[in-house]
């Protein structure tokens, strides 16, 4: 009895030091801090359940102008005096003067542009080889020349001075790249928030905003308005259930016949559902595809019913033979469930697939739903501009929006 006594008590000692242990391991745990913000709508809490343990629990909100007037009316609206401004593609022009206005400082770059030959293109601001924003009146500006590729100097510039941490950046993509491409729009705004941990970004950009127009994350709901009907709508989910869910409640976009296409099918539990689906909404067929010989005979075996073939997402040409092959015509709704573009490194990889896709698949193609937690990040962080700014508010301030 003795014996047994002092076994349980040595158990009940043990199990008491290994929960004081992991209470006290809990309460030193470092945390990641929250982004500080004035604004509900930036406190975006993402991806709940997600697998992925690269992606942050929270971030700043990217707000996707189309046009000049557009772009100045959210600058003026989440501004405030406390603020330290980057602006990136400054022009020193009115917009430098309103941001002086309404923020702490201001702190402006621009490329060190080749001189123009004319004396008509050198009086133009945008090739000035130097410029003071004293003596414009613009004591809390502080402008510098510079590759704004060149991140290190880029975070230099950004900490010089007496002023504080820079809280909002703000980008005209045309200044900067002089064209409007997604992919390098992103890798710029993904870098600056990185360096800097902003509380807002705010860029000008034609294609951005078009991105933000047809990208929607889900489970969230996605009104559907009759212009982007005319155009492939994006919907970004991290979890099975939102991904199947989310191709689940676009079939009414499928005509009687029509098909679809699963890249990444896996064992086929998903491709199986939405080819029941199709099938009972008119006879279309879902096919599903993988990059793997022995993954898609296991489909096969699990699922004969339904068809399967290999190709690789990222070759083209294997997608359509696949099609071919089943005897079925070009997808309208597409599922990319692809291995590599959930982490926090794939969003760009994502987007440079998709872009692909959605060029094979033109002609057909209404609705692509991918699984990536990074995309469904993008999706959420990706703001438009009437969410701070109704369009009443903008035409009253600035005039007509230049869409």
């Amino acid at each position: 009895m003795a014996s047994s006594e002092l076994r349980e008590a040595v158990a009940v000692g043990v199990w008491f030091v290994g929960m004081v242990t992991l209470l006290m391991r809990a309460q030193a745990r470092p945390r990641t801090p929250g982004i500080a913000t004035r604004i509900d709508t930036h406190h975006l809490q993402v991806g709940k359940g997600r697998r992925s343990r690269f992606q942050n629990s929270q971030v700043p909100p990217i707000y996707c102008a189309a046009g000049s007037r557009e772009y100045q009316a959210v600058i003026a609206t989440i501004l405030d005096s406390s603020d330290v401004v980057l602006e990136i593609g400054c022009q020193l022009n009115s917009l430098t003067r309103l941001m002086s206005e309404r923020a702490s400082a201001v702190v402006g770059v621009d490329l060190d542009r080749k001189a123009p030959t004319t004396s008509e293109l050198r009086s133009n601001g945008f090739y000035r080889k130097h410029s003071d924003p004293a003596e414009l009146g613009l004591s809390n500006v502080a402008f510098h020349l510079m590759d704004t590729w060149d991140l290190q100097i880029l975070l230099e510039a950004a900490r010089a001075g007496p002023h504080a941490a820079v809280s909002i950046v703000v980008v005209d993509m045309t200044v900067v790249l002089g064209n409007d491409l997604v992919l390098e729009v992103l890798a710029l705004l993904r870098a600056l928030h990185r360096l800097l941990s902003p509380r807002a970004l705010v860029v000008k950009s034609r294609a951005l905003a078009g991105l933000q127009h047809r990208l929607r994350p889900a489970p969230a709901a996605c009104p559907l308005s009759d212009e982007l009907q005319r155009r492939v709508l994006l919907i970004a989910a991290d979890l099975v259930h939102d991904y199947r869910c989310a191709a689940l409640s676009r079939l009414h976009l499928l005509k009687p016949g029509e098909s679809a296409l699963e890249i990444g099918c896996h064992v086929g539990a998903s491709t199986a559902l939405l080819d029941q689906a199709i099938a009972a909404r008119g006879g279309g067929r879902c096919v599903g595809v993988d990059v793997s010989d022995a993954i898609i005979g296991r489909a096969r075996a699990l699922h004969p019913n339904v068809l399967f073939e290999v190709a690789d997402a990222w070759d083209a040409a294997s997608l359509v033979s696949s099609l071919e092959r089943c005897g079925v015509g070009p997808p309208s709704l597409l599922l990319l469930d692809v291995g590599g573009l959930s982490g926090s490194s794939g969003t760009l990889d994502a987007l440079a697939l998709i872009r692909v896709l959605c060029a094979l698949f033109h002609s057909s193609l209404r609705v692509l739903v991918i699984k990536s937690s990074c995309m469904r990040t993008l999706a959420m962080q990706l703001r438009p501009t009437r969410e701070v700014v109704p369009p009443d508010a903008k035409q009253g301030q600035f005039g007509r929006s230049d869409h």
